[in-house]
């Protein structure tokens, strides 16, 4: 008598077809995980390029944001107006001369209005220019944090920049706009006498933890004078 026979898989096949069915699946999840946080990695760093370069544009497409009822005068003092309803925007004794972007930590940054208070058109020197004006910072600022828990941290390490200021002021007197970056404790005049751009300044991405991230950041060009100047440092950039 012949015994009936029934198809199926072995014990041992089974065994092994679930242990290759689970390596392969573990390398699908890790390999979407890393295309994930190179995603997130390069969102972060371009929207951090995005945000200097608006401090360019805003400095070149003048927005004067002070409210009517403040006023302003040639002592550098922006005071609540007697007479609000009178105010006009563009009539007060200071105008609107460029943007300061600060950092404590490398994480969260605030962008400020820099007026000017009196008038250095006739220097014929930039920087000269730029102090006779009586620079001083508005009332109100802007902030914006990276994205995706990113810092931006010294090239090639770990370690936070220290705190940091960018000023982006169009010069009263050639009507260049020029780029001044120092220590954050800087006062304005101090920060255009020390602060130019003479070489490429990095402020690189730190990624994190992400894993499969490339490092990566902005780079502002010296002699920038507009957004064109800030760009991704890119491989090899020096982050």
């Amino acid at each position: 008598m012949i015994g009936n026979k029934s198809a199926g898989f072995t014990v041992i096949e089974t065994i092994l077809y679930l242990a290759v069915t689970g390596l392969l699946a573990v390398g699908v999840l890790a390999g979407a995980t890393t295309a994930i946080n190179q995603q997130r990695y390069k969102d972060a760093t371009n929207s951090f390029v995005d945000y200097l370069q608006s401090g360019y544009d805003q400095t070149i497409n003048v927005q004067n944001d002070r409210p009517v009822e403040k006023t302003c005068d040639s002592a550098s003092q922006i005071t609540d107006s007697p007479n609000p309803a009178a105010e006009v925007r563009g009539a007060t004794e200071c105008f609107v001369i460029g943007q300061l972007i600060s950092t404590d930590d490398g994480r969260a940054f605030t962008m400020t209005v820099v007026y000017g208070s009196q008038d250095g058109s006739k220097k014929t020197n930039d920087a000269d220019a730029l102090t006779s004006s009586n620079l001083f910072l508005g009332t109100t600022s802007s902030t914006y944090t990276l994205e995706w828990d990113t810092r931006i941290v010294q090239p090639g390490t770990a370690t936070p920049i220290l705190p940091t200021s960018i000023l982006i002021a169009r010069s009263p007197s050639s009507g260049v706009v020029r780029t001044y970056i120092g220590a954050k404790a800087l006062t304005l005049s101090a920060l255009i006498t020390t602060g130019a751009v003479s070489a490429d300044t990095l402020f690189c991405v730190d990624p994190s933890g992400w894993t499969g991230a490339t490092r990566d950041g902005a780079v502002v060009r010296p002699d920038t004078t507009n957004s064109s100047g800030v760009k991704l440092a890119g491989p090899g950039g020096g982050c």
